[in-house]
């Protein structure tokens, strides 16, 4: 049986995804950030037509949210990245998740966005938002109850847009049909957006016997090897693709996709947290001797 994103009883928003993954099997790639990179949002990645990033030296305020709980890939991924990232020069790092064992407990959308929303990045910072989970056509699945319920690609705009205004802010949505939130809006001059794949299909890697999603391995490897967040994504989608061509073989590829603002190019992935400096030894004074 085709393993997608479930093992056990299949909810009805999974199997409208499963038939979009069928039907995905005929289809063609479906690449919305290459058009988006050509816009005035980017610039072209072949022959750069804008300046580095101005926003080199900002700190980054990171929120890593497992909103999926079906399977523990999710919560470990978020367990597991968020220890790499607490080595690193961010400014902060904070974890959610809707199973409420990486990290805050969210068990409705309202959270989720509220928990997006404690960023509030200073002056000199700027966001890094990544969420796992399963997804669908409509978007991201968070599990409410028995149910599910999508995250809306204006909504999630709406949230960072809150949370992160015009600081620099990095988004990577992990799932099934990420590629739906790879549209204007959510595409900035100041943002970096990345997903696990197009609009029209799924992404693998998601069951019990795996550690972590095809992505968010592929992802958390690409990060501790690369020096700017354009090669994380290049690194991550080689990766992917190399472990669906092994592994997926009767499956369409996923097609990651990554979308690069115009405001920021070349933007440096931060390096290792500094020590912490030794408080200073006052100078002792001698009295002058007669």
């Amino acid at each position: 049986m085709l393993q997608y994103r479930m093992q056990h009883r299949i909810p009805s928003w999974l199997k409208m995804a499963m038939l979009f993954a069928t039907l995905a099997l005929f289809g063609c790639a479906n690449n919305p950030a290459a058009n988006l990179q050509k816009s005035e949002l980017g610039y072209r990645l072949d022959k750069p037509d804008a300046p580095s990033s101005p926003y080199a030296n900002v700190k980054l305020r990171a929120m890593l949210i497992a909103v999926g709980n079906e399977q523990p890939v999710f919560d470990r991924f978020v367990t597991d990245f968020s220890h790499e990232l607490k080595g690193l020069d961010f400014a902060g790092v904070a974890t959610s998740s809707s199973s409420g064992k990486a990290g805050k407990k969210i068990s409705t959308l309202s959270d989720l966005y509220r928990e997006i929303h404690t960023l509030k990045p200073a002056s000199n910072e700027g966001c890094f938002v990544y969420l796992t989970g399963h997804g669908g056509p409509s978007g991201m699945a968070l599990p409410v109850g028995k149910q599910h319920e999508f995250v809306p690609v204006a909504d999630l705009n709406g949230a960072l847009t809150a949370a992160c205004g015009e600081r620099p802010t990095i988004v990577v949505i992990s799932s099934c049909f990420s590629g739906v939130y790879m549209r204007t809006g959510i595409a900035a001059p100041n943002r970096i957006v990345i997903t696990a794949a197009d609009p029209d299909h799924t992404s693998f890697g998601c069951s019990n016997d795996q550690t972590y999603t095809y992505f968010d391995g592929c992802f958390m490897k690409s990060f501790a090897g690369a020096k700017t967040w354009q090669a994380v994504a290049d690194g991550a989608k080689t990766c992917v693709s190399g472990l669906e061509s092994k592994f997926s073989s009767w499956a369409r590829p996923s097609n990651p996709q990554a979308f690069f603002g115009r405001n920021m190019r070349d933007l440096p992935l931060p390096g290792p947290r500094p020590p912490p400096s030794e408080p200073s030894t006052p100078s002792l004074i001698t009295a002058p001797t007669s």
